[in-house]
């Protein structure tokens, strides 16, 4: 898939054997999976009750201003 800069967009991958390779351009976002995500031990699903780690908001802030990103401020489609 495509996704032109600037469109407001969200995914989520339901599948315990999918596979998915992300290409960015112009490369940075790497950098935001490297600091919001946390490595894993094994090729499993996290646990139930398993929370994303907190990264400050200005730590956030500073990265996405400099790859270009910008969040906004509507409900996440994927979380209830």
């Amino acid at each position: 898939m495509f996704i032109p800069k600037g469109t407001v967009h969200a995914f989520r991958i339901n599948s315990e054997s999918a596979r998915l390779l992300n290409l960015y351009t112009p490369a940075g976002f790497e950098r935001s999976v490297a600091m919001l995500g946390e490595l894993t031990q094994s090729r499993n699903l996290p646990p139930p009750g398993w929370t994303q780690p907190e990264v400050p908001d200005d730590q956030r802030a500073r990265l996405f201003a400099d790859i270009g990103m910008r969040p906004i401020a509507i409900p996440d489609p994927f979380r209830s």
